[in-house]
């Protein structure tokens, strides 16, 4: 068995790590999320980003990254990115598989190595390619709202 800390500090060599839950959900609902994350393995790779399903159920074992790791089920499905600190930059809680949108989890890997590597934040619903808010315009903004 895979302990948590050890899947972090020693066998990620990733820059982001997406962690996944999904003991909630109907196994035919299980599988078809999971084969979801299975085919963009390559697109997981080119955002530098590795896939790990926490799960309490051995017939999921066999997809290359889970990893059996707590014994009590989880009130709810849930979804974490971690940056390359292994700093919890976005987590969703949910309720069915159906709320996890694979395109949504790129679009927050986007947004995340955007913070990274310019120093930016970005806004609500940011996409790649539109503008984001530099640290000075966003200080402008505070003091605005501060007076």
């Amino acid at each position: 068995m895979k302990l948590l800390s050890k899947i972090f500090f020693e066998s990620v060599s990733e820059k982001y790590v997406v962690l996944l839950n999904v003991d909630n959900c109907y196994p035919i609902d299980m599988y078809n999320l999971l084969n979801k994350f299975q085919l963009e393995s390559d697109r997981f790779k080119y955002a530098d980003a590795r896939v790990i399903l926490l799960t309490k159920h051995d017939f999921l074992l066999k997809y290359p990254f889970s990893y059996y790791d707590y014994n009590k089920k989880m009130d709810h499905n849930y979804l974490c990115i971690t940056d390359s600190k292994r700093v919890v930059r976005h987590i969703s809680y949910f309720q069915n598989f159906l709320s996890i949108d694979i395109e949504e989890v790129f679009r927050n890997l986007h947004a995340i190595n955007e913070i990274e590597k310019k120093g930016v934040l970005c806004p609500a619903n940011w996409y790649p390619g539109e503008p984001t808010i530099s640290q000075s315009q966003w200080d402008e903004v505070e003091k605005q709202f501060s007076k």
